[in-house]
């Protein structure tokens, strides 16, 4: 039994970690196609951050890179 359940585990594991990269994935790729470098500088600094565009840069680099190695 123990050793189903930890298949089951595994598998659930891993499809989380695969729906959450690719969620990860499409808000970086989001920021980079349609709201552009600029414009996520822009949102960052409206919402009141110090250092919008090392903000945005780091923002993207999490979702998008992050979502990848999250995936893989």
């Amino acid at each position: 039994m123990s050793g189903r359940t930890s298949g089951l585990e595994a598998t659930g594991i891993a499809l989380l970690r695969i729906v959450i990269g690719i969620v990860f994935v499409l808000h970086g790729w989001q920021k980079i196609t349609v709201f552009g470098f600029d414009g996520t500088a822009k949102f960052m600094e409206g919402l009141g951050l110090p250092l919008p565009a090392v903000s945005a840069a780091c923002a993207i680099a999490a979702e998008f890179g992050g979502g990848i190695a999250l995936t893989l």
